[in-house]
């Protein structure tokens, strides 16, 4: 059994060299699918020699077709072997270099089968990690999964099952390997990719443009709220001996220039009760008014309420 590593990538030399660092201590095989980065990360691959280098030439964002274009390339190796989903700012805890925490991973599971390890995010810095009664904590994902050969990803355009849904029926939880999580690590750089992602998302929805504009807040603003926060110290053990963290700088995140393309598109006057205007746009002034103002500082209580909310009063909502 071969261990591969798949991910996708697009302009991620922040921390990429870090990561397939990382990830070279554990891993046979390392995929990345590059879409279009124009930094340094196709030099930053060729670093690797575990690396095999895709170009994902595809303009628009669509998990299922890049999620299957890793699945079909791991597929090149023989074999029914464990194959690892993981972002470029997610690394496995270093236990998982001992052999038999390994072995223990992989006891009793069949092929088809899914693993599931908790996803620790690390918050604004290497050395803390969120750890109170946030969405951010004690929470598990499926990362990895024995390959049958066969089974592929439905298709969809975003938040999907980070392992074929199929895998899911046989999946099993893992205690003492996590995934490190370091997205929250550069804070300004993930507030900008969340402003994206609700523009990106801005365009799908079909509700009135007030009501999917709350949809989308309520929906991503648990990624910036530290209401009840409370942070633990990232175990030793956790990184040893991976090498330290050393962000590297780059000029401006390409979310950015991404954001201000949507927002040309769809209107500054049409995104007044979106949640993209805790950044100063160069180009577009901020013209909320003061109901709007209110509203967006004071997210936390929509949140609160959302949790109360039952499903199917929700369900409604995103209906209209």
């Amino acid at each position: 059994m071969k261990k591969i590593l798949v991910i996708p990538v697009k302009n991620e030399e922040w921390i990429l060299e870090y990561t397939l660092t990382c990830a070279s201590l554990f891993f046979d095989h390392i995929i990345v699918a590059d879409q279009q980065s124009t930094d340094r990360t196709p030099e930053i691959c060729a670093l690797f020699p575990k690396v095999v280098y895709l170009e994902n030439n595809s303009s628009a964002y669509n998990e299922g077709q890049r999620r299957q274009l890793l699945l079909d390339a791991a597929r090149n190796f023989e074999g029914y072997n464990f194959i690892a989903n993981l972002a470029a700012d997610e690394i496995f805890t270093a236990n998982i270099l001992d052999p038999a925490a390994f072995d223990e991973v992989l006891a009793n599971a069949e092929i088809g089968s899914a693993f599931s390890f908790q996803w620790v995010q690390l918050w604004k810095n290497t050395h803390s990690y969120r750890d109170d009664r946030s969405m951010w904590s004690n929470l598990y994902r499926p990362f990895a999964f024995i390959d049958d050969r066969k089974t592929n990803y439905l298709p969809g355009f975003a938040h999907l099952s980070i392992v074929p849904e199929a895998y899911m029926e046989n999946a099993k939880q893992i205690e003492n390997i996590k995934v490190l999580h370091y997205q929250f690590v550069d804070f300004p750089r993930m507030l900008m990719k969340q402003r994206w992602a609700r523009l990106l998302e801005f365009g799908k929805y079909t509700q009135p443009k007030v009501l999917k504009s709350m949809i989308l807040n309520n929906k991503y603003y648990p990624t910036k709220d530290e209401h009840a926060i409370q942070l633990a110290e990232v175990p030793k053990a956790w990184t040893l001996p991976y090498p330290d963290f050393i962000k590297i700088e780059t000029v401006q995140s390409w979310h950015a220039d991404a954001c201000e393309k949507f927002i040309t598109e769809y209107k500054p006057k049409n995104l007044r009760w979106l949640d993209i205007w805790d950044h100063d746009w160069d180009m577009f002034p901020d013209e909320r008014n003061v109901l709007q103002r209110i509203y967006h500082k004071h997210q936390y209580v929509i949140l609160i309420l959302n949790k109360i909310i039952p499903k199917w009063v929700k369900k409604i909502i995103k209906g209209i």
